[in-house]
């Protein structure tokens, strides 16, 4: 693995940068809700099942 990504800093680097753009992706959109209730609302609703 290491001669794929590097030394385990790097490897750990590109493992958050790769959860932040998929399992987070949907906190920017909850966050840019107009209200704390849409932001609340949205968010639970977006929390995967």
């Amino acid at each position: 693995m290491y001669a794929a990504y590097g030394n385990k800093d790097q490897l750990f680097r590109r493992a958050v940068a790769r959860y932040a753009e998929s399992g987070m992706a949907y906190a920017r959109e909850v966050l840019a809700q107009p209200s704390a209730y849409a932001v609340i609302e949205a968010f639970l609703r977006a929390i995967p099942r």
